[in-house]
């Protein structure tokens, strides 16, 4: 068994009182999903991540940090929010990158999922170094890290500034941020998705729903307001922004940036240089 090194870098008090830390440290809850691999089923992530689009999106913002902006992943890196660490892999291909710091606060992503792919994968131990802590309080010196990575995880900040400081805080002049697996809002579409919700309740009675669907589509307007529809999860921690409240949070926390959207993905990127 390869013996990977593991740094603490939050108390178990402070761990417990992340409001979405229950949720991320239920190990059940990850019984289902197709990131849970400690069956050894690698091919469920795969066919996750080619549908999805979470690897090629990956692949795109490289392609532009290469070509829009000269810079190349290399040095140091840190993956926020890592989860089962699927992305360390990809980062440490190239041989110009020597370190990868796989940050969670989820004790079985970090300590069980994690590992299990990484020697799936073959990840050389000597390459990565596995953190229990806060992306909003990274153990690492000023300007240290080449570069930060986040896979589905940016939306799941509360307090998006204070994590783009603390990122351009620890990140070099010459670094770059990749943020992949953004969520992409439509407002139109989720206005007319309500509006159906709102008559699909009034039409059918609720037992009905109940025995049917087995669960009451309920919506007490006809029209969902930007409130509703950009409205904070309490559990998983999700933020909806719009394209507007990106720019301006990267904007005023110092990064310029390029979105990348694909059609063939689910999701949006971003590549941020700091300026």
């Amino acid at each position: 068994m390869t013996n990977w090194e593991v740094q603490q870098w939050i108390t178990d008090t402070e761990l417990h009182n992340i409001e979405t830390s229950r949720y991320w440290n239920d190990e059940h809850a990850e019984f289902y999903k197709p990131w849970n691999i400690i069956d050894g089923d690698f091919a469920k992530l795969e066919r996750h991540l080619e549908t999805t689009g979470l690897a090629k999106d990956l692949a795109a913002c490289l392609d532009v940090l290469y070509n829009e902006f000269n810079r190349q992943l290399a040095g140091v890196g840190i993956d926020l929010a890592a989860g089962c660490f699927w992305a360390a892999p990809y980062l440490l291909k190239s041989a110009a990158v020597r370190k990868l710091i796989a940050l969670e606060i989820s004790r079985h992503r970090l300590l069980k999922l994690g590992p299990a792919l990484l020697q799936h994968y073959q990840v050389n131990a000597e390459n990565i170094i596995l953190a229990l802590g806060s992306f909003y309080n990274l153990h690492v010196d000023d300007m240290s890290i080449d570069f930060v990575f986040m896979s589905s995880a940016f939306h799941h900040a509360a307090r998006p500034d204070q994590l783009l400081g603390e990122i351009r805080r620890v990140l070099k002049r010459t670094g770059a941020v990749i943020l992949i697996g953004e969520q992409i809002v439509d407002v139109r579409k989720e206005r007319i998705k309500h509006a159906f919700k709102f008559v699909f309740s009034k039409l059918i009675p609720d037992s009905v729903q109940l025995r049917v669907f087995g669960k009451i589509w309920s919506a007490h307007s006809l029209i969902k307001s930007d409130a509703e529809i950009f409205q904070s999860d309490p559990i998983l921690g999700d933020q909806l922004y719009t394209d507007d409240e990106y720019s301006s949070m990267f904007l005023r926390n110092g990064f310029t940036f390029r979105g990348i959207k694909n059609r063939l993905s689910l999701y949006q990127s971003f590549v941020l240089i700091p300026t």
